[in-house]
């Protein structure tokens, strides 16, 4: 969860103007919808989205001004995901974790590696169901040779009015770039090979951010599948959140995939 304050101009009284903007995000959920471990045949107390769903109730409560996002890796990870996936499609038929997620609200929802598990037409044929917006830039399509024609949409610009800290609405343009781990085609080849072909996570940032501008993005928001590795930048990172800090332009980074707590001693060397 972060928080951003978007200065705005000062009223005739010189009152200074804020919009306190929070940033709401769920990663790698893997399936798990109840707070139940179907391995054990137990109920468990510390994951799941229904215990998740509470806590953004509570999180959109104290905050006017609240975006939600979820980051990846929400298809695949249970038995119940597995059933989902094999089970017969029709037109009218929506996965579970895609009716759960339904249900909550998201403002936009970016693709991990997983969701691609089972295939590129069952993908499509679930995320079809999807009331929320969608957006990856560095997965494309093998016969494009350059960033026009990624999978979904490479980013989205969400029109929000915001009241600030003086109770007035005002608008605001977030821009929001979708972007998973380039390894992705390679760990499932079997499905994605002369289909997918994927993009350095850096690379396509540094090529996006100047076009979100362009098309008026007032805050700029990277829903990054992909975690903290220390060092330099290295083409095709999988772990790249770090590095993709000093991509200018970009304001918040909503990351994941490693199953890591941030901050935590863990990081402390960074």
């Amino acid at each position: 969860m972060k928080d951003l304050a978007h200065p705005q101009t000062k009223l005739a009284a010189d009152t200074p103007r804020q919009i306190h903007l929070r940033l709401l995000e769920t990663t790698d959920i893997h399936g798990n919808l109840l707070p139940f471990d179907y391995y054990t045949n137990q109920p468990v107390r510390d994951y799941g989205l229904a215990r998740v769903a509470s806590q953004l109730k509570q999180a959109r409560s104290e905050c006017e001004n609240c975006l939600l996002f979820e980051n990846g890796d929400y298809l695949q990870g249970t038995p119940l995901s597995d059933l989902a996936a094999k089970s017969p499609t029709n037109s009218d038929s929506v996965n579970p974790i895609i009716l759960a997620m339904n249900s909550l609200g998201y403002d936009a929802v970016g693709l991990g590696n997983h969701e691609f598990n089972y295939g590129l037409d069952w993908l499509e044929q679930t995320l079809s169901k999807a009331t929320f917006p969608l957006t990856c830039a560095n997965l494309v399509y093998t016969e494009n040779d350059d960033h026009k024609d990624p999978f979904f949409a490479p980013f989205l610009i969400l029109n929000r009015t915001l009241r600030d800290t003086t109770g007035e609405s005002l608008p605001i343009s977030i821009g929001v770039l979708g972007l998973a781990p380039p390894q992705t085609t390679q760990w499932d080849r079997y499905h994605l090979q002369g289909k997918l072909e994927s993009r350095d996570i850096i690379e396509t940032a540094e090529f996006y951010v100047p076009e979100m501008r362009r098309a008026g993005a007032d805050l700029i928001i990277a829903l990054a599948h992909t975690g903290i590795d220390a060092g330099p930048a290295k083409p095709m990172m999988e772990n790249a959140a770090l590095q993709l800090g000093d991509v200018s332009g970009i304001d918040a980074i909503l990351a994941g995939h490693t199953h890591e707590v941030f901050p935590s001693d863990l990081f402390n060397s960074i």
